[in-house]
């Protein structure tokens, strides 16, 4: 399968978190979360360390590289909660 097939739900995984249309309430809190399964969630750790949108909840899929060479879990969804505040 070529990666042109999965371009769009490749942004519209980055354009949820950015966004926040789609969410789900979980305690009072619209969380966005990840629209597609495993293999067409791209750049999960860039939603895992929270570089998009560091101050927002998240609910997010581990992609392909992140199941297969860090043992991230596959079909589950992991709550970020964290902030990240990097000092250089």
């Amino acid at each position: 399968m070529k990666l042109k097939c999965y371009w769009l739900s490749h942004r519209a995984n980055h354009a949820s978190f950015v966004y926040k249309k789609i969410t789900t309430e979980i305690d009072g809190e619209a969380v966005p979360y990840s629209l597609t399964k495993n293999k067409g969630v791209c750049s999960s750790c860039a939603e895992f360390f929270n570089v998009v949108n560091p101050d927002s909840r998240k609910l997010v899929r581990s992609c392909p590289g992140s199941i297969v060479f860090g043992g991230a879990p596959r079909d589950t969804y992991v709550d970020v909660r964290v902030k990240v505040r990097a000092r250089w």
